[in-house]
Order: structure tokens, then sequence, then C-alpha cells
């Protein structure tokens, strides 16, 4: 037996012996496994109607309304284990919001008065490296309950409104090249997702007045509207209190100009829950290995959210709450769907937690965890201020003190014994191999040594599949190892070995140089190649006369 295996299986009998069993519920057929909470100070006010966007290491939840349905004009930000309050110019009770390609976060509209009454023209930004918010031109209409996505040139698309007239306009920043299209009818919170780098699709479920309504045809921004006779059966879901944020549920890649969205559907006669795909113009159910379960093992769960993706572990998240106040995570393996078979779904849960509101904001932040706070009690008068994160790696729950003690003198023989052992036999350590280098060796092996960057649709799932492991820890090691995306950490490789190709062969030509590197396209080549260098390809080879070294 090799000697590493001995302290391996002293820790794990340690383990065993300080933990108690996790808990693991089944129920028809759907393993419910229990998630990690963390209880984060309450916000400095109870508050609903607001938006939560991540920011840095933290989130923002900023707008809203607090106790006694009166408007704040105040963000909350997150960061390093405290809140720090930042005035905002303009009251955004039920905004709309966005966090844009430059990183500011866009925040508009809302109701004008205390109780939801009226619309506002307010836009306002924050800057993250400031620390404040900056006023922006208003908007052609005043707005409430609207939806905004960013097209290319920094433009937006917003639309929506409640109890009032609608239209959807083109938003610009420097007040220049705006368009307004009135509309016979209202939406509330509509979806707004792109179709084409400028080029937008307008729906939803909900009417001025928050009212269920045929949702089946679909507006274009730019061209005739379009009939999608699915959307009157699979509603894409809406909630009163806050709307979709621009790209929460895209999966597609905007680089190739794949625009792929998966969306919350409710379904229109009992109202269970699957995942809408929409696939630039073309709407389809996506396939789950089981359906999203509306019965739990302790009753109904209602689902109070909106799909939010990681595009990094490709898996899509949607919170719920049943009457005992018990959150749930339903986790959406969505690469096999894409890839034509059922996609995995896993169910994760809470004991139940006191002082969760209904109707939440919840948001995915940029490390997987789930965040959630204010809400509601019986009425909009009435908001918490509670705030959970959620995390699907639950700490082991450990008994008393007598299994500790146990775990501490089973780890103190092991390691004596395995002393002894070493001594006695005058074991000498191996030198490192391939198997026994770092993973963040090896991922980095695979893209210098096997050049797996030259791949063009190369995924976490390919890297993952060659190193016998999951998504999940490749993109966190990756990201902790370099500080980089796992995109941005494969694009480093394609850009050096282009700015190679282009010094040993000076007369390839660019798209040659573009495919050869692992490019999808020429347009991504340059915009990435430009990312990286501050020069395009043809002006990088330009000032560049001597060879380029690969070290």
């Amino acid at each position: 037996m090799k000697t590493w295996l001995i302290p391996m299986i002293c820790l794990l009998a340690a383990a065993c012996a300080g933990r108690s069993e996790v808990q693991v519920v089944e129920h028809d057929g759907i393993r419910y496994q229990p998630l990690a909470v963390e209880r984060l100070p309450d916000l400095p006010k109870p508050l609903v109607g607001h938006v939560v966007l991540p920011l840095g290491d933290g989130f923002m939840a900023a707008g809203g309304h607090t106790t006694g349905f009166v408007p704040v004009q105040e963000a909350f930000v997150w960061s390093a284990g405290a809140w720090t309050t930042v005035p905002m110019l303009y009251p955004h009770d039920t905004p709309f919001a966005l966090t844009m390609k430059d990183g500011r976060i866009v925040i508009g509209g809302g109701y004008a008065e205390s109780f939801g009454i009226g619309q506002t023209w307010g836009v306002e930004s924050y800057d993250p490296a400031t620390g404040s918010f900056s006023p922006e031109p208003i908007m052609d209409f005043k707005r409430a309950h609207a939806s905004a996505a960013e097209l290319s040139g920094g433009k937006l698309i917003i639309s929506g409104n409640w109890f009032a007239a609608d239209a959807t306009e083109r938003y610009v920043f420097d007040d220049y090249d705006r368009l307004s299209r009135p509309l016979a009818d209202t939406l509330s919170y509509p979806y707004v997702l792109r179709c084409d780098v400028d080029n937008a699709l307008i729906f939803g479920s909900r009417d001025g007045r928050c009212l269920l309504r045929d949702c089946s045809i679909v507006r274009r921004w730019d061209g005739d509207s379009i009939k999608v006779p699915l959307l009157k059966h699979w509603q894409p879901y809406t909630t009163i209190n806050y709307g979709p944020v621009a790209d929460e549920g895209f999966i597609g890649d905007m680089s190739t100009g794949h625009f792929i969205y998966l969306l919350h559907a409710k379904d229109s006669l009992d109202q269970h829950s699957a995942i809408l795909k929409v696939s630039g113009e073309t709407f389809s159910m996506l396939e789950t290995s089981v359906p999203i379960p509306s019965e739990g093992p302790w009753g109904r769960i209602g689902y109070y959210g909106y799909l939010q993706a990681d595009r990094q572990t490709q898996t899509a998240w949607l919170l719920g709450i049943d009457v005992a106040k018990r959150v749930y995570l339903v986790s959406v393996d969505y690469e096999a769907a894409l890839g034509g078979t059922p996609a995995p779904l896993a169910m994760y849960f809470t004991e139940p937690l006191e002082d969760v509101g209904q109707f939440p904001t919840s948001r995915l932040l940029p490390d997987g965890r789930m965040v959630i706070a204010g809400g509601i009690s019986d009425s909009n008068y009435e908001p918490h201020a509670a705030t959970y994160i959620f995390s699907v790696n639950p700490v082991p729950r450990r008994s008393a003190l007598l299994p500790t003690l146990a775990g501490i003198i089973i780890i103190g023989a092991c390691a004596a014994f395995v002393t002894i052992w070493r001594r006695r036999l005058k074991v000498v350590e191996e030198p490192p191999t391939t198997e026994r280098m770092t993973m963040a060796q090896r991922i980095e092996s695979l893209m210098r040594d096997r050049q797996l960057f030259k791949r063009p649709n190369l995924r976490l799932a390919d890297v993952a599949r060659e190193l016998n492991t999951n998504t999940t820890y490749i993109s966190a090691c990756v990201n902790s190892e370099t500080g980089l995306s796992f995109p941005d950490y494969v694009a480093t490789f394609r850009v050096r070995y282009a700015q190679k190709l282009l010094c040993d062969y000076p007369d390839k030509p660019l798209p040659d140089v573009a495919a050869e590197s692992g490019f999808a396209n020429e347009k991504s080549f340059y915009r990435t190649f430009k990312a990286h260098t501050g020069k395009t390809p043809g002006d990088w080879k330009k000032s560049h006369t001597e060879g380029f070294s690969d070290k």
C-alpha cells in the first residue's frame, strides 16, 4: 500500500467520527440536498421593489420602498463584511436596472410617489470607480415596471410601464440618435432579449396593471411582430415587485452571434414551472431529467424569481420558497440539453427561515452563490430587511465534544503510525509526476502542450472531461490562480499564439491566423486581440519587426 493512502484513510475515519449524517431527503424520485446558509446583517432599511446587482466582491441593493410604502433614495452596498449607504439622485421604486459592458450600473424609472402611484423620468448610473451616482438624460417616457437591454454602441432598448401608456425607446446617453415607438398595449416588466447585435425581442405575460395576458405576440424592436403559439401555454414568469435584469438568463456567445436565453415559465393552466429557451427568434422548451417539482417533501413550493444562468459552470438556478419558509434552489445543468439530451435537475433546500419574506429579490453572484435580500410579509407596507447567501456546498454538521475528541485521537494515532512506518522502511518520496501536478498546472499543460485553445468551441466541460473532474472545480481553479474567467484565460493563449504566427509568418492572411489560433470567427479575433493588446492584429504586426518568443 502506498504511504499516502494511510493518512488519507485516517483523515476520512476522523471526519466520519466527527460529523453527523448529512441530511438528504428523497421525495418522488428526487433527492433534496441541504444548502449552506449564511445570514448577513440586515439591510440598513427593509426593502421591496428594489434591485440587487453584483458589484465587485459583493453586491448592491438599490431603490425600492421601505416600511409604510415610502420610496427610498439610497443604495446599499455589501462589501468586505459591512453595508455602506450610497445616496441616489432620485427615488427608484420598481425601476429597470442593468450592468453595462463598461461596468456602470444603470437604474431608471419607478413610482413617482408613495403607495405605488405614478411614474418617473429619471435615469442615473453608478460608477464603481468613484462609488457614486451620476445623472443621465431622462427617458422619453415616464416609466415604472420597465425593462432594458444594452445593444451595440452602448444603446439601450427600454420598454414597459405601469398604469400608463407604453412605448419602446432606443435610449442613448449622449441624448442623440434617440427613437421612440408608441405601443397600443402596455406590458409590465417585459422581457427585452437581444436576438441580434442591434435588435431585440420584447414580450411578457402581464399587462400594465400586472394582470395575466395573452403573450403569444412577440414584438421586434426592428421589424414586424411574430406569433409564438408556445407562449399561449407557457407564459414567461413576471412578478409585480421587481423585473428581469438584462442577461441574467443569457447562455449564448455574443462574440459568435449566438443569442440564447433560458427563462422561467409557468403553465397557463396549473402554474407548474418549466424552462423556456429562446434562441434568436426561436422559442422552445428545455427538456429536464425530471419536471421542476411543484410539491416537495414538506408541501407546495412557490418559485418566486427569474431563472439565472452561470455560464462558467453551464448551470441555471431558480429560487423557490414553501409555506414554512424553507428556501429551495433548483439547479439545471443545461449543457446536456443543448447537446440534445435532458438536462440533469437537482434540488437543494434549507430548514425554515423565519424572516424570509415573500418575493425577495434574488441574484446569482459571480462565485456561484445566491443572495436574497428584502421582500414582503403580508403586504407592501411591511417589507423585510433579512439578507441571506446560499451555497450548494453545505458545511458538514458536527456533533458535540466526544466525537470531536475521538477524531483528534484518531488523527494523532495515525500520524504517529505513519511516522514509524516511513522511518522503518526508509521511504523516499517520489518526484512529482504529471498525475501529482496541481490542477492549475494540469490545466496550463493542456493549453500550452496540447494546445486545446485551438478548438474554436472549447468549453469548460471539455477541460473537465480531459482532467476527469467537474466544471465548477476547473472554473474556480482558473479564477483563483489567474484572476481570469475561463473564456479570458483561453483568450490569452489564443492571442499569444496569434502574435507568434504574425511574427513568424507575416504573409499569412489574418483570417487564417484567426482560424489557426482557435478563434471562432474573424470578428471575434479582432475584438479579442485588440482588448488584450490595445491594437488591431494588423497594427500590432506592423509595430513588431522582431520574432515573438513563446516563453
